[in-house]
């Protein structure tokens, strides 16, 4: 997503090491919203990337993210009892990110 603003309308960005641990309710379809735009984003950085020459590594980096980031990060933060519990909604919905990944792709 930076990667299109930035080329689209010259967007600046700057990373931050800010985390939120989130804490509220949401319905089922929105979350199935948020995996949706997100493995599209995934699709698109990783099509986008790999158009300009990534390296194996960069590639596998890639391709993990959304495990890292949606499941393993998170597990490793919490107790491990909460781990347990959250670990099905947290492999949920990095599976969904996947899902919604690949069919970006194949759908283009």
């Amino acid at each position: 997503m930076c990667e299109r603003l930035t080329r689209k309308f010259g967007s600046r960005f700057a990373i931050s090491d800010a985390e939120v641990l989130e804490v509220g309710k949401t319905s089922w379809s929105e979350i199935v919203v948020r995996c949706r735009m997100y493995g599209e984003s995934d699709a698109e950085v990783f099509r986008d990337g790999r158009k300009h020459g990534w390296s194996t590594t960069r590639t596998l980096q890639s391709l993990a993210h959304p495990m890292r980031a949606d499941f393993l990060e998170p597990i490793s933060r919490l107790h491990p009892v909460e781990a347990l519990v959250s670990a099905p909604f947290l492999g949920a919905f990095a599976a969904l990110r996947y899902a919604f990944w690949v069919r970006k792709s194949v759908d283009g």
